[in-house]
């Protein structure tokens, strides 16, 4: 696969690969093992036709297929984006770097308009910083009936 950094994902370029950017022939390509220690630089790729090959291994340099074609292939097979410009880097189908998810965080403080977040409110001495302990014990202080250090006055 290739990636862009604008998130675009598309099929690894096959036939442009093995012929250079003139990929005018069309006819079958052939992935030959040269070595023996199962990495991409011992693949090569080649055409069977005009016999143009090119190590695969080379593939995984910075700028090595420089033209991403915007494909967002999650949305729609044929769905493309016009005008990504964004050079591509080759990837495993399978690594861990194929996908990053976007994690967002967000808190909601409700407005102290609500009849519960008001008596909430009268409680707690003015001027004071309500701390979560003396929150989480208020319902008990006023279910036990104890007066609040307001009330208290």
């Amino acid at each position: 696969m290739v990636a862009c950094a604008d998130g675009h994902l598309d099929d690894f370029p096959w036939k442009e690969w093995a012929h250079g950017d003139s990929a005018t022939c069309s006819d079958p390509l052939e992935l030959i093992d040269t070595g023996s220690s199962g990495s991409a630089s011992d693949l090569v790729v080649k055409c069977t036709n005009c016999h143009k090959q090119r190590q695969l291994g080379s593939a995984f340099q910075k700028d090595a297929i420089n033209r991403c074609t915007g494909r967002r292939p999650w949305l729609a097979p044929t769905h493309y984006e016009a005008g990504c410009g964004q050079s591509v880097k080759t990837i495993l189908r399978g690594a861990s770097n194929a996908y990053f998810s976007v994690v967002s965080s967000a808190l909601s403080i409700p407005p102290w308009s609500d009849p519960i977040h008001q008596e909430l409110a009268s409680q707690v001495p003015s001027g004071a910083i309500a701390t979560a302990f003396t929150l989480a014990l208020w319902p008990v202080r006023v279910a036990r009936g104890v007066p609040s250090s307001a009330q208290s006055r």
